[in-house]
């Protein structure tokens, strides 16, 4: 597993999943663009839940919303 370097990317990543999960992919695709994400990380994350970090689960485990995936 590979550690976060920058923070700032790291809490819109996760903000990004948490819009995922309550509003849609598409606004969270919405969201991770304007916060300057890499497509190449928006893809990891939206389309393939498997491969988030286990962070990102947690953080929206604590909201009490089901992922998918």
């Amino acid at each position: 597993m590979h550690t976060r370097m920058n923070e700032a990317m790291a809490r819109a990543v996760e903000q990004g999943i948490i819009i995922d999960a309550l509003r849609g992919a598409a606004n969270a695709w919405a969201y991770l663009t304007a916060s300057q994400v890499p497509k190449s990380v928006m893809l990891r994350v939206l389309a393939e839940p498997t491969r988030r970090r286990p962070t990102d689960t947690e953080a929206v485990a604590t909201l009490g919303v089901k992922l998918q995936g």
